[in-house]
């Protein structure tokens, strides 16, 4: 059987919703950059859905101006002749001013009407993989 000592255990941190924005170019694009607007807090978490209307063109990357690092937690998920959708995230992520923080999702083709959404997360466990 095993026990838990109460002392070592700590208080679960509460996952709280800090800023998003988006950008859906109606239009076909290689690459879709959207700027995070208000300043970013050194340790949160920053998620990315991208979603687009075909099933051709794949995400190659994910980057953004202050080198935070993106994985892949779903997807891609993919509707035949139809559209794709993936999520990312990066957590711990650096400290950024106001609109000095902006994502850049590149295609491998120019993707039907990309929809790009950027959200950032405090609260979220900063070392474990999953949040």
């Amino acid at each position: 059987m095993c026990w838990l000592n109460p002392a070592t255990l700590s208080a679960a941190s509460t996952i709280t919703y800090v800023q998003g924005n988006n950008s859906d170019p109606q239009a076909s694009n290689t690459s879709v950059k959207v700027t995070y607007t208000a300043a970013q807090v050194a340790g949160d978490l920053n998620v990315i859905a991208v979603g687009w209307n075909d099933s051709t063109a794949t995400v190659s990357t994910v980057t953004d101006t202050t080198g935070n690092v993106y994985t892949r937690a779903v997807g891609p998920t993919v509707i035949s002749g139809l559209e794709s959708q993936s999520i990312y995230y990066a957590k711990n992520i650096a400290a950024a001013t106001a609109g000095a923080n902006s994502v850049t999702v590149t295609f491998s083709a120019a993707a039907a009407f990309p929809d790009i959404r950027i959200l950032e997360y405090s609260g979220a466990d900063p070392t474990n993989r999953w949040m």
